[in-house]
């Protein structure tokens, strides 16, 4: 195989002589000033000539196949020939039927994100939060952590009950709410709470029921059974660490 490139054959480091003959480099093969061959494992003079060579291999011939991190165009607002009311995409073909009974649906600067909760779920449901490009909203492609070159536990984003009570979500600015997600500009990575210094729940001037929608301000939320009581409502602030007070 012939390669695009060659770098020189011969060079001096450290009062060596190395040479460097394409991939074999890369392969382990080097050759000592004297002229005798020597395995990289074996050979100490020829792992520091090696050294270098395969630092000038690996600049001259990067790694292929590396892909750009995604982005989207968002929803284009333009007229369609469909008949109002049109299922457009099926949710056995773009992959949300197994979410699970959807509860939150947001578009956050460009992306689609769905999130789903247990009860009322027809099984086999995931509740992994599902990423849509909807670019093309009769043919929605759904993403993935490592599309963005990110590295997150399973290449998932969440996989949990979404939403405060079930049902509750919000945005703000880039942030879409509870369970952290941030989209910092159009068409950019979708990123998760909690790393990379971007701040989960806990970190924000939010609190802890749906009534946070709302935020700063958190108010007494009556569930299922609860017996009638006094509202209170309070503003949620953040300590000098960093943390939601309230």
């Amino acid at each position: 195989m012939r390669l695009p490139l060659r770098p020189p054959e011969r060079g001096e480091r450290d009062g060596e002589r190395w040479e460097l003959k394409g991939l074999r480099t890369l392969l382990g093969s080097t050759q000592r000033s004297v002229g005798q061959p020597g395995r990289l494992p074996d050979v100490i003079g020829g792992w520091k000539a090696a050294v270098p060579s395969v630092a000038l291999a690996l600049a001259l011939f990067p790694t292929f196949g590396a892909e750009p991190p995604v982005s989207t165009a968002g929803f284009i607002n333009a007229a369609r020939p469909e008949v109002p009311g049109t299922l457009l995409s099926h949710p056995v073909a773009n992959g949300s039927a197994t979410l699970g009974r959807t509860t939150t649906i947001n578009y956050v600067n460009g992306w689609l994100i769905l999130g789903g909760e247990g009860p009322g779920s027809a099984e086999p449901y995931d509740l992994i939060k599902r990423v849509y490009d909807i670019a093309d909203p009769a043919n929605p492609v759904r993403r993935y952590p490592m599309d963005f070159g990110l590295d997150y536990p399973g290449n998932r984003w969440i996989q949990n009950t979404d939403g405060w009570n079930a049902h509750g979500s919000a945005q703000s600015g880039p942030y879409l709410l509870p369970l952290v997600m941030r989209v910092q500009s159009f068409g950019g990575p979708v990123e998760l709470g909690g790393v990379s210094g971007i701040p989960n729940l806990g970190e924000m001037a939010l609190g802890y029921n749906r009534s946070s929608q709302a935020g700063p301000w958190e108010a007494t939320m009556l569930w299922y059974g609860t017996p009638n009581q006094q509202m209170q409502i309070r503003r949620v602030g953040l300590s000098p660490g960093g943390a939601a007070q309230f």
